[in-house]
């Protein structure tokens, strides 16, 4: 159950990590006068409770749910495939729910990066990027280790989604607790 734990906080936070930092540097960087009604709809899925968002990714997974089909209809997966108990469905469902934990650490941060380090970089004949790599990556690594952990804590802990998304065949401390 440790290592399924365990297994569960890395996976989750590689996944808010990957489509995260994107979305972040995205938003801060971003000129228009939406960025700020798009930072606040990045948050939406905390404003649901948890037991609605479960209940509605297993709705999602169940044999018959849309995602259920559209794996089906694809032919990755055999006819009867449900995603519904895996320890993918409850991967994705606390991803969806801690991604706008690990944007809003990322935003500020980014946001508190001065542009002008990343245009001397691109000044000096990097590509951008080598200077997103190079500046923004390097100096976005204190939100990025904030990010991850509690991103990590958060879904090490989590109960609601992994006991019904995961049904009886999750086995993670906290539901075990």
């Amino acid at each position: 159950m440790l290592v399924n734990s365990l297994s569960l906080g890395v996976a989750v936070t590689l996944v808010t990590l990957l489509f995260g930092f994107p979305l972040a540097f995205l938003l801060a960087r971003s000129e228009t006068r939406w960025a700020g009604l798009l930072l606040l709809l990045t948050t939406f899925p905390l404003w649901v409770s948890a037991v609605v968002r479960s209940f509605a990714w297993m709705v999602l997974f169940y044999r018959g749910g849309a995602i259920s089909r559209l794996l089906q209809g694809s032919g990755l997966v055999e006819p009867d495939f449900a995603l519904l108990g895996t320890f993918a469905a409850v991967v994705i469902a606390l991803a969806q729910v801690l991604l706008p934990i690990m944007v809003i650490t990322l935003y500020v941060v980014i946001r508190g990066i001065d542009r002008d380090l990343e245009n001397a970089a691109l000044g000096l004949g990097a590509t951008p990027l080598v200077a997103l790599w190079l500046v923004t990556l390097r100096l976005a690594s204190g939100g990025i280790v904030a990010g991850s952990l509690l991103v990590f804590s958060l879904s090490v802990s989590a109960f609601a989604t992994p006991s019904m998304v995961g049904g009886a065949r999750a086995q993670f401390m906290a539901v075990t607790i």
